[in-house]
Parts: structure tokens; sequence; C-alpha cells
């Protein structure tokens, strides 16, 4: 009879999987809690970063300011030069006016510019380097069908029979002895995954059950009790 491998243990079919699902919820606490520790930790940094950036900000803005005198005084001198010009009548001296503002603010800009690079090199621009946590969506538990002692193979004409005949045709899920027509033959692991035809990947169930099974991904392509169910849903309506 086929045995899972959960964690370190051993486990029948029908035990591994409530095992399975209480470990993956345990896990996924111990996760979560992790998660929101490590966020507020991160958020903690986050705030710190910032006011440590804005200061920076306002110092370089305090040291690009303190250097720029002369050309606070350009700008002065422009302005009279404008007003000057417009109120004697000199309109051959606003092209030159025009200019030399453009000229200003060129120079000014440039010049706010290296100074932003002076101060860069002499304090270096705080940088946050916490990457945010991530927040814990799917935990897996190690579980896989194990061989325990010799395998038994048989023949493609018989296996069905012998698996049945082993399980004493008694459905490995819900524990209920049926007739063969009820039973099937279902594969732990789905053979589009990897899984193969061994007795040991090979397990009793009933249509019901088979027609449910999810684990390990299991989809069922022609499910026979869903639709009976629903048929007779319709008919009782």
């Amino acid at each position: 009879m086929p045995r899972i491998f959960v964690e370190g243990k051993i486990y029948c079919f029908r035990c591994a999987k409530p095992v399975v699902k209480d470990g993956q919820y345990s896990k996924l606490k111990v996760a979560q809690h992790e998660y929101l520790t490590n966020l507020a930790s991160w958020e903690e940094q986050q705030d710190k970063f910032k006011a440590l950036h804005a200061k920076w900000i306002s110092e370089r803005s305090q040291y690009i300011a303190g250097h720029l005198p002369k050309f606070l005084a350009l700008k002065a001198t422009l302005v009279i030069l404008c007003l000057w010009t417009f109120s004697a009548d000199a309109h051959f001296l606003i092209p030159v006016v025009i200019l030399s503002l453009i000229v200003h603010y060129y120079v000014k800009s440039k010049k706010e510019e290296a100074l932003g690079l002076d101060f860069t090199s002499a304090h270096r621009e705080p940088s946050f380097l916490f990457a945010k946590p991530t927040e814990p969506s799917n935990i897996n538990v190690t579980h896989f069908p194990v061989l325990l002692g010799n395998e038994i193979t048989y023949s493609k004409e018989i296996i069905r029979e012998e698996i049945l005949k082993r399980d004493n045709y008694v459905c490995q899920n819900c524990d209920t002895k049926k007739s063969p027509l009820e039973l099937e033959v279902h594969h732990v692991v789905p053979k589009k995954i990897g899984g193969v035809d061994s007795p040991y990947n090979l397990i009793t169930l009933c249509k019901y059950c088979h027609d449910r099974e999810t684990w390990y991904g299991h989809i069922r392509i022609y499910p026979t009790t869903i639709k009976e169910e629903k048929s007779k849903r319709r008919t009782r309506r």
C-alpha cells in the first residue's frame, strides 16, 4: 500500500492529507508573523531614511544658496537695467537685456549643478538599501509517495485488479469498502507531472472521491458523480 513521506515521517494516503494541510497552515502562520515583523522594521527604516534624506536636501540647498550671492547681485543689476531701458525709451537695449537674462539663468543653473556635485562629493547622498519584505502566499510542505520494501510489478492488463485487491477494495480516502465497479485506480502523483505507473504511486479511490481529488494538482477531466449530482438537483427543482 502506498505511503506518503511528509516532512521526515511516513503516513498513509488518508492520514497524510490533514498532516500536510496542518503543516502548511503552521508554516504560513509563522511566515506571516515574520513578514509583519520584517515589514514593521522596514517601515521604521524607511521613515528614518526619509528624515535623513530631507535633511540632506535642506543642507544641499543651503550650501548652494550660500555660494550664489554674486548671481543675486547680477540679477538685481539686470532688473534695474531692464527698468531703465523702458523708462529711457531705449528700446534698442531690449534684445540685449533678454539675452543677458537668458545667459544669467543658464550660468546660474550650471553653477548650481556644479555646487550640487561639490556638495554631493563631500556629503554622500543617503540611500535606502532595504528591500520591502514579500508577503507569503504559498507555503510548501515536502510530501511525496515512497516505496517501502521491494516493489512488485504488474502487467497493464492486471494492474488495476491487483491494486484493488491490495487495498482490499477499500477507498483509501473515505475508508469505505465498495464493489469493483464503484472503485478506480488513482495516480497519487499525476502522470503529467512525472507520476509513474508503479504500485507505490497507485491507490484505490471510489468514484466520488476520485472526482474530487485535487492533491498534486489533480483534475478529473470527465467526472461522473459530479454530473449525477447536478442532474439530481435539476430534477428536484
